[in-house]
């Protein structure tokens, strides 16, 4: 107890403070941290910063924040996988995709390079050739042979075996892979391609349009005896074959794109020759455009033979009549021998018409021969085909015009004969005071052996040129006059009725 009359003095009671626990960040903080200057000494002990709390002058610290949330992922759309039939794909597809759907189904049981199909395989054989034959773009053969003339000669990446090699050996005597041949240079289908193009002149002059040949070629051998056989794919096979062919037939003079090869029933054998036909058209278009080609053609040449037969005529009647000259003076002298007092300047009227024709007659013979050349089978060749063609058609569509004239000119004489024997008759029978009336004998429409109708004519587009021919010919003569043709019900025959 305090003494009276002092102030007591207020008591105080230190409470231990509290120290909150330490986080291991701290601690590390705290470690890594210099020791902080204490607090002045005097200062008072209730003013001392508590620890861990910010002193006096300093800002708090701040909270760590809570990590926003990842936003949830979108969820894809559901796929529907549904199996459609090929019925449906012809439905609803076009036609170039029809067209790709049934490649696309006929490959589905094939593998390795069967996949590529026709124009793949064709267009990787054709960059697949040797280093010294072509060249592709940019590319020198060398980088070419590297990604594709090296692949090509591994039996695991396309079916060949060991006898690769002789491949390439029997492509090259072949022709090789080359898109142009240097002149003179031959191969082994030199001699098949011109025999070709022998069959064809000679089918023309038969008067065949339509010209075709087969022709067998080898298939790829080994020669070494006893080594592996050669197995070339049906595809390689033919693309090799029909590529070098149509480049030697091209070379014999048949304008590319004029002819078509294809290999005989689709049927390819490996181990013996295989047969190809090769056709072409002499004629082009349609059979009714060759037809009427043939038919305008062969009226104008019925027209023009006329007309040259009757300047010939004139143009003889005219020599006739200035060659009489010297028959006249000497009549005259032989006559004045006699006795007879006739002028002998009698004949020098004929001599004078003779001098003055000579002229005109030099321009008939002049119109004559350009008739005549209108006529020839060169320009007959013109008219029936439309065109004198390329190269190898000009010959062959010749041959085929020469035979048709050869057979128009035969019917002609023959017609021209009717033609005198029917105006003898009528004549005989108007003088007899019978009925004016005649029928001619049968005409063999195809014609006379040598002389026979084109093929590519029919007996009745014939029998409407024989009809033209009589009818002209006829009314030259005897103007008037009442034609009536009969021709056979298989048209192998016809024959006229005329009456006055």
């Amino acid at each position: 107890m305090s003494d009276a009359g002092e102030e007591p003095t207020p008591e105080t009671t230190e409470q231990p403070e509290e120290t909150p626990a330490e986080t291991p960040a701290e601690e590390t903080a705290a470690e890594e941290t210099p020791a902080e200057e204490t607090p002045a000494e005097g200062a008072a002990e209730g003013e001392a910063p508590a620890e861990g709390e910010p002193a006096e002058g300093e800002a708090a610290p701040e909270e760590p924040k809570e990590p926003e949330p990842e936003p949830e992922p979108e969820k894809e759309p559901e796929r529907l996988l549904e199996t459609i039939t090929a019925e449906q794909v012809a439905e609803l597809a076009s036609d170039s995709l029809k067209a790709r759907w049934a490649e696309a189904t006929g490959m589905a049981d094939k593998t390795g390079y069967e996949q590529l199909g026709a124009e793949g395989f064709r267009a990787m054989l054709e960059c697949n050739t040797p280093v010294d034959v072509m060249s592709f773009a940019a590319k020198t053969c060398r980088q070419l042979h590297a990604k594709y003339g090296k692949s090509r000669m591994l039996p695991q990446r396309i079916k060949w075996n060991k006898g690769a090699k002789h491949l390439f050996a029997w492509e090259k005597r072949m022709g090789g892979p080359r898109w142009d041949f240097p002149e003179g240079e031959t191969g082994e289908l030199d001699g098949p391609a011109e025999e070709i193009v022998q069959a064809f002149v000679a089918q023309s002059k038969e008067g065949t349009n339509k010209l075709s040949k087969d022709i067998e070629i080898d298939v790829p051998q080994n020669p070494v005896e006893g080594g592996e056989d050669i197995h070339i794919e049906k595809g390689t096979y033919v693309a090799i074959v029909t590529r070098v062919l149509k480049n030697r037939l091209k070379a014999k003079g048949l304008p590319d794109g004029s002819f078509e090869i294809v290999l005989k029933d689709d049927e390819y054998k490996q181990e013996e020759k295989n047969t190809f036909i090769v056709t072409t058209a002499v004629l082009d278009g349609t059979e009714e455009e060759v037809l009427k080609r043939a038919m305008d053609g062969m009226k104008l040449m019925v027209g023009t033979k006329r007309l040259v037969k009757d300047l010939k005529d004139a143009k003889k009647s005219a020599v006739e009549a200035s060659s009489r000259e010297l028959g006249i003076q000497q009549r005259v002298e032989s006559l004045n021998a006699l006795g007879a007092e006739v002028d002998a300047a009698t004949g020098k009227p004929i001599a004078s018409l003779r001098d003055a024709s000579k002229g005109p007659l030099a321009e008939l013979a002049k119109a004559i021969k350009a008739l005549e050349a209108t006529a020839s089978d060169e320009e007959f060749a013109k008219k029936v085909a439309g065109a004198p063609g390329d190269g190898k058609q000009v010959e062959l569509r010749k041959n085929l015009a020469h035979r048709l004239r050869v057979w128009l000119h035969a019917q002609h004489e023959d017609i021209d004969k009717m033609i005198i024997t029917a105006n003898d008759k009528l004549l005989s029978s108007s003088i007899d005071g019978g009925e004016c009336a005649h029928s001619t004998e049968s005409l063999d429409v195809a014609g006379k052996e040598g002389k026979k109708i084109p093929e590519f004519l029919e007996n009745k587009n014939a029998v409407e040129v024989l009809e033209y021919m009589f009818k002209t010919g006829f009314d030259e003569t005897m103007e008037g006059s009442d034609i009536k043709s009969t021709p056979a019900e298989d048209m192998e025959t016809i024959t006229w009725a005329v009456s006055l």
